[in-house]
């Protein structure tokens, strides 16, 4: 912002972080910012939309995403904002709806990938969070292993003995990751296996 007092795409994007990171100061001050610059603008529009989310304002938050769209549509990151609110929300089917939306601009935004998986796995569509997870490993082999996160999805689901089975296939795959292993253990302990647990603690 500093660099570039004036771009509008930049403040909705500092808005965004500021929300992710709970500094509400920050938030207020780019949404200022952005209203003194120009206050029709769709990005600010979709500022005003994050300070509502960050309200936990969901209808008037989706009001304004939907109204920048409409104003300039086919953006990617308000597309990818409003997935963000209806996962806020817990609207699991809008969500799904967003981020399907958001991948036909960028099918290989692996942001979108991700938190499609999430939607699905919410709505107890754990196969097709999988294969989202896969996909966006194949285009950023850093993240996280897809197996692990859907391992993650079972477990706070309650979906223990599922969730093991994850944990085991991402260990298989990328051994040197630890996340899985620690994930594991607890389910061993959950589930009463007491000396499996120990074994992996000493692996």
């Amino acid at each position: 912002l500093h660099l570039a007092p004036t771009n509008l795409h930049i403040h909705y994007l500092a808005a965004l972080c500021a929300d992710l990171l709970s500094e509400e100061d920050t938030l207020d001050d780019v949404c200022a910012h952005a209203l003194e610059t120009d206050s029709r603008h769709p990005y600010t529009i979709a500022c005003e939309a994050v300070r509502y989310l960050y309200l936990s304002n969901f209808s008037r938050a989706e009001d304004l995403f939907n109204q920048a769209l409409r104003l300039l549509p086919g953006e990617l990151d308000i597309q990818i904002g409003l997935g963000i609110l209806h996962e806020y929300s817990g609207d699991d089917a809008k969500g799904a709806a967003a981020f399907q939306r958001a991948l036909e601009i960028d099918p290989n935004n692996v942001r979108a990938r991700v938190s499609l998986g999430v939607a699905y796995a919410m709505s107890g569509e754990y196969q097709n969070a999988l294969e989202e997870y896969v996909r966006a490993k194949a285009i950023d082999p850093s993240i996280e292993n897809p197996h692990e996160r859907l391992g993650r999805d079972y477990y706070l689901d309650g979906m223990i003995e599922e969730a093991t089975s994850e944990f085991g296939r991402a260990m298989a795959e990328e051994p040197d990751e630890p996340a899985a292993y620690f994930y594991q253990m607890d389910c061993f302990n959950r589930m009463g296996r007491i000396d499996e647990a120990l074994d992996l603690y000493g692996t």
